[in-house]
């Protein structure tokens, strides 16, 4: 195999697997099958979008809670007014079934 081919398997390895077609996805199996620094590379582009994934998803949470605790000040008025007997069934009626 010459190095230019190499290089386009090397480029192969960092694109997310949904962007490789079908074809080009055949052939960097194959090549990793037989080229260790191909397939080390292309499992740590996939370690790597991983975690990118994650950070995402996390930083997408904490933005939501922080704006659901901006958006959200508890008033007086807004206080809960059940209690726990109300959950659990008052004394004179025992507990609910």
């Amino acid at each position: 195999m010459n190095s230019s081919m190499h290089e386009q398997f090397i480029a192969f390895c960092t694109v997310p697997l949904d962007q490789l077609s079908d074809e080009e996805w055949a052939l960097l199996q194959v090549h990793m099958a037989y080229c260790p620094t191909c397939r080390q590379g292309f499992e740590e582009s996939q370690r790597l979008a991983e975690a990118q994934a994650v950070r995402q998803v996390n930083e997408e949470g904490e933005r939501k809670l922080s704006q659901n605790s901006a958006n959200h000040t508890p008033h007086e008025s807004q206080h809960h007014p059940h209690t726990f007997d109300d959950v659990e069934g008052s004394s004179r009626n025992g507990p609910i079934r």
